[in-house]
């Protein structure tokens, strides 16, 4: 799970906010006197931004808000208990994730760019939201706040019904490093897509796939590369409040994994065409890209 900083990253990063979060954008501007690095959050100044005195108040802040988010984790890993699941085709999250394929399927033709329709994008990735719901109100509200703050953000920015290549609405934009600009809105709201594909394809390695360490390894591998080593810690901790296995199955109505890896698959059938062609857009224009940060790839790299 969003990076506060140049966008929303995932859905650890939002933990940040809940748990009191780093100082606001309208904050840091003022304290430097509004450059591009604090105006952007592109992590220029790494993360250190001066009180006038001894430059540690940025860093104490973060620690306490890693703290704080440790302890909210371990309070609300049991209160964080999915609701009552209705089982069968009438299940919220799983007709949200099928549909979300069905709107993925449509979503990519040809193009010079990334051949990815606007409004499919869209409508298909908020689709997901009632998915994210069945997990429980912390991370239902972590979801709505990365995946439709990246949404809205893109439709502000005129994509939307007619938009037939989102490409041409990131190379019309015309400050790439804004948080709140098409660039960086594309690329971490495909980054929660990447997340989520990858969460289901651990999941889907092993019959006793752990749910929590299958979540995070996805958020390692697809996000966290791009997020600040104290936002890596806070999306991992925020990670633990994941459904278990048996919670999961749960979520989706269904009666055993065995029924739900279907609707896994062929959401990651449907969606990967769209994925790949914006991450590969990203990676011919490296200078429009956030920066990685980060090139570990275990658990306990940190």
């Amino acid at each position: 799970t969003s990076q506060r900083s140049t966008g929303h990253a995932s859905l650890g990063a939002r933990a940040a906010a809940m748990a009191g979060g780093p100082p606001k954008e309208a904050a840091v501007r003022r304290r430097t006197n509004g450059s591009p690095a604090a105006k952007h959050g592109n992590g220029a100044t790494n993360g250190r931004h001066k009180n006038g005195k001894t430059g540690e108040t940025a860093p104490r802040r973060r620690g306490l808000v890693v703290a704080g988010v440790a302890i909210i984790a371990v309070l609300l890993r049991g209160l964080n208990t999915p609701g009552a699941a209705i089982y069968g085709k009438n299940n919220k999250a799983t007709a949200a994730v099928l549909r979300s394929a069905k709107t993925f399927r449509g979503a990519k033709r040809r193009g010079p760019l990334t051949g990815v329709d606007a409004e499919a994008l869209l409508q298909a990735s908020q689709a997901l939201i009632p998915a994210f719901d069945s997990y429980g109100p912390l991370l239902s509200r972590a979801a709505r706040a990365d995946l439709t703050g990246n949404v809205r953000k893109l439709r502000k920015a005129g994509m939307g019904p007619g938009v037939r290549d989102v490409g041409t609405v990131v190379l019309a934009d015309p400050d790439y490093t804004h948080v709140h600009g098409p660039t960086m809105a594309l690329f971490w709201l495909n980054r929660i897509l990447q997340q989520v594909a990858a969460t289901f394809e651990e999941l889907l390695k092993t019959d006793a796939a752990d749910v929590v360490k299958s979540a995070t390894k996805a958020y390692l591998r697809t996000t966290a590369p791009y997020n600040l080593a104290w936002q890596r810690r806070v999306g991992k901790l925020l990670l633990k409040v994941t459904p278990n296995r048996e919670n999961l199955i749960r979520c989706y109505g269904q009666p055993d994994f065995a029924h739900l890896a279907p609707v896994f698959e062929q959401w990651l059938r449907d969606s990967k065409a769209t994925r790949e062609a914006i991450d590969e857009f990203y990676r011919q224009r490296p200078a429009i890209a956030p920066k990685v940060r980060w090139k570990g790839k275990s658990l306990g790299n940190e």
